[in-house]
């Protein structure tokens, strides 16, 4: 029977099995970025996929302090002080400035390495949602475009159903409130904008017929 082995600090447990992988060799080599941080912000480990996604050079990165990569300082002061309050982050919004100069939008997921209570290092797992985030950006301008024409469409209509004179032009809400009222309506029924709209259509039946019902069954 295979034998479940403690490998700490690395796993708590594997299993035991013929040529298995290390597991310093699975964190070097894992696909997912990851980095070490100590208590003064300086960065004392990256793996090979950190690097590769900011395209530093490992003495580009390592021992240099975080601040140097991040755009906003004040959003990583308190990414730190929650570390050092041995809190974990999730899904912390920040922006990394490449070797490029390029910045990429990334989610920072991470907690902390302790030993006899005493911050050792940050755990720090980083995804790259810059693609994400243009898509979410250029979503919303396309949006925010579409809303301006058709604001700007309405526009016209409403003025040119507000010049119509030969014809009364009414809008109503669900519930019957006048909402517009053209000169062709203010000429027909003698009511100017300013004293007809907010008012009930019923307004426009003789009291006989209002008692009766008859707007609601037109």
């Amino acid at each position: 029977m295979q034998k479940v082995r403690n490998c700490s600090p690395f796993m708590d447990t594997f299993l035991d099995f013929p040529d298995r992988e290390p597991p310093i060799d699975f964190i070097k080599n894992s696909p997912i970025p990851i980095n070490w941080i100590n208590g003064s912000g300086i960065i004392i480990w990256a793996n090979r996929a950190e690097l590769e996604m900011f395209g530093y050079k490992p003495e580009e990165y390592i021992g240099k302090h975080i601040s140097k990569f991040h755009d906003d300082n004040a959003l990583f002061e308190d990414f730190l002080r929650k570390l050092l309050d041995n809190e974990p982050v999730q899904n912390c919004s920040a922006k990394v400035v490449c070797r490029n100069g390029e910045i990429k939008d990334v989610l920072i997921n991470a907690n902390v390495y302790s030993a006899n209570n005493r911050f050792i290092h940050s755990r720090c797992y980083t995804t790259d949602v810059t693609l994400l985030k243009s898509v979410s950006r250029e979503r919303k301008e396309n949006v925010e475009e579409l809303e301006y024409k058709v604001m700007h469409i309405e526009q016209l209509y409403n003025k040119m159903v507000a010049e119509v004179e030969d014809y009364a032009i009414i809008m109503l809400d669900l519930d019957g409130t006048i909402l517009n009222w053209n000169k062709g309506a203010e000429r027909i029924k003698g009511y100017t904008e300013k004293e007809i709209v907010g008012q009930n259509f019923r307004i426009f039946y003789l009291p006989e017929d209002r008692q009766s019902g008859l707007p609601e069954k037109l």
